[in-house]
């Protein structure tokens, strides 16, 4: 489970997913808007986007959430709108604690200049978990299995300037290993 802030202008959010560190085919994002809260399983292989309402029932010393279908549609994973895209990390700085990377992103191999990019700080890791932080933090992008790292780090930190020069900021605010079962009925 990741837990990431946002601050984009004067808004800030937070976004939570849950990933396999092993099985990269499916991630769920949970979503909450005041008292609504809502889940969002990401299915790869099928290309399948399950949305659900989530409601909390509390008793004594625990909370359980319960799940409630909605739909099911089409998973919009964009590879055909960026299938040319280039994925350029540059090493800045590193040491046994943290590396410093600069991620630039071009239209294609023939450009000379980034359409975006972004400052990381990575943290070492036992697992690769750069596809959690793209899920959350990387819109247009989240989908892109391409778009990784291939290292075993958490982004712990990133700032991005986006085409039309705004600031982005992303921060890591909780990442934990759970045991988490969820039960179709």
């Amino acid at each position: 489970m990741t837990l990431y802030a946002t601050k984009y202008k004067q808004i800030e959010f937070k976004q939570q997913n849950y990933t396999n560190s092993n099985i990269k085919s499916y991630s769920m994002r949970i979503s909450v808007y005041g008292d609504y809260i809502e889940a969002k399983i990401f299915d790869y292989k099928s290309r399948k986007t399950h949305y659900f309402k989530i409601n909390d029932i509390k008793s004594k010393n625990e909370i359980t959430l319960n799940f409630t279908y909605q739909n099911s549609y089409n998973l919009d994973t964009r590879e055909g709108f960026y299938p040319k895209y280039v994925y350029d990390f540059e090493t800045v700085e590193e040491n046994t604690d943290f590396k410093k990377v600069k991620l630039n992103a071009y239209k294609n191999s023939k450009s000379k200049k980034s359409i975006f990019y972004f400052d990381l700080k990575l943290k070492p890791n036992d697992s690769n978990l750069f596809h959690a932080f793209r899920l959350s933090c990387i819109h247009g992008f989240e989908f892109i299995e391409k778009f990784d790292i291939n290292e075993n780090y958490i982004v712990e930190s990133a700032k991005s300037v986006t085409h039309d020069g705004q600031i982005i900021e992303h921060t890591l605010l909780e990442c934990k290993k759970i045991d988490l079962t969820l039960k179709v009925k």
